[in-house]
């Protein structure tokens, strides 16, 4: 096998062996070996690995919710600031050239280059701090966690389709386009955060595409790590 979230599917803590073997006449995977691989993935991708079981063995979870909330808050506000300082840095660099411009220093080139960048970070900017980004971010991490994953995939985010000749070809979920969390509609997430539809496509669907995109790489990451203990190759 060589998909850790596939294997962690499968845990129980109670279980004393998986009847998973590494192959080659190797020892048969117990649910010890698994959880131990959860540890080395926590040690090194705390949020991924949690993300990891709060999906596929939400008794394995260890953070508590707003632990758990908080470093996605992390991961949105330094992003948030970055593009923040974008957008002032590419406006500062607008008025410094319509300067240049009329003291003749710089070409209309010159202003037409700055203020497309003035525009694309004005596009890119996230919308300002306030109550409905907790809002935001609370649904993030429901959707996130097992309660919102694919039912097609079961949150694996692959599915294993019959070939021809007997065997199954692994491929991606288009159900939740391998995410393995349920795809909700804009007009669910815009209720959930108390906004107008046209708002969320406007203003809350870069952000939330953006940092649940992140909290999904640290959950494959973890993944990685933990196959990776157990000697597998994930795909």
């Amino acid at each position: 096998m060589g998909n850790f979230e596939e294997l962690i599917c499968w845990l129980n803590p109670q279980s004393l062996r998986l009847g998973v073997t590494r192959g080659g006449g190797a020892p048969t995977l117990t649910a010890q070996d698994v959880a131990a691989a959860i540890g080395k993935a926590r040690g090194e991708q705390p949020l991924g690995a949690e993300l990891l079981v709060m999906r596929s063995a939400p008794e394995m979870a260890s953070l508590s919710a707003p632990t758990r909330r908080g470093m996605i808050r992390d991961i949105a506000l330094r992003e948030h600031c970055k593009r923040q300082r974008a957008l002032f840095f590419a406006g500062e660099s607008r008025l410094t050239e319509d300067l240049k411009l009329e003291y003749r220093t710089a070409t209309r080139a010159d202003v037409r280059v700055a203020t497309q960048r003035h525009k694309g970070a004005r596009a890119a900017a996230w919308p300002k701090l306030g109550p409905k980004w907790k809002l935001l971010l609370d649904l993030i991490d429901f959707e996130l966690a097992s309660h919102g994953k694919c039912a097609v995939c079961d949150g694996t985010g692959a599915v294993w389709v019959p070939r021809a000749d007997g065997l199954r070809l692994r491929a991606d979920c288009k159900s939740c386009l391998t995410t393995g969390v349920e795809q909700a509609s804009g007009r669910r997430r815009a209720e959930a955060i108390k906004v107008s539809e046209s708002a969320w496509r406007q203003s809350w669907a870069l952000p939330h595409e953006w940092i649940s995109g992140e909290c999904e790489s640290a959950r494959r990451a973890a993944a990685r790590i933990a196959s990776k203990w157990l000697g597998f190759v994930d795909d």
